[in-house]
């Protein structure tokens, strides 16, 4: 099995979680202990527990998509999201091309038939990805496609 994404990929989802999380509730509390006179304590939790839940969806809604992992195996791909497992055979693949994913260039695999969790695409960062821009990432995904994509002869 050949690794093809980058394997701190979940890490950096959680990550990227944690620290929104925490530097808006830090906005919460700082404005709790600034604001005179002070809500009283069942809005504050109210606040914390709401701003959490909107914090959670729209950092989700960025990067939740991203596979944890994809791995390359013989004539399949190996997807992994949230500790489901995808199993794609290249002739599932339709094409490769480079996204936007977050704030950063990602590969997205197309399918031609949806695979649960993922949809009709598979969208991860490669290794490295947080050094790649432009041409270099358009080179792997043109690398992925000429060993991905069968063209129908028919």
């Amino acid at each position: 099995m050949q690794l093809l994404s980058d394997p701190a990929s979940r890490a950096h989802k959680l990550r990227l979680l944690v620290v929104v999380m925490i530097l808006a509730q830090l906005v919460v509390v700082w404005q709790y202990f600034t604001h005179s006179p002070r809500y009283s304590i069942y809005t504050m939790l109210f606040l914390i527990i709401a701003l959490a839940a909107a914090v959670l969806f729209t950092v989700w809604r960025q990067v939740g998509y991203v596979a944890d992992e994809v791995l390359e195996d013989g004539a399949v791909l190996v997807a992994r999201r949230n500790g489901a497992d995808s199993i794609v055979s290249f002739e599932n693949i339709a094409d490769v091309c480079v996204v936007n994913a977050s704030t950063r260039e990602a590969i997205e695999v197309q399918l031609r038939t949806p695979v649960v969790p993922f949809g009709a695409r598979i969208v991860f960062w490669p290794p490295n990805w947080k050094s790649i821009r432009g041409e270099e990432m358009e080179a792997i995904a043109a690398t992925l496609k000429s060993r991905f994509v069968r063209r129908d002869a028919a």
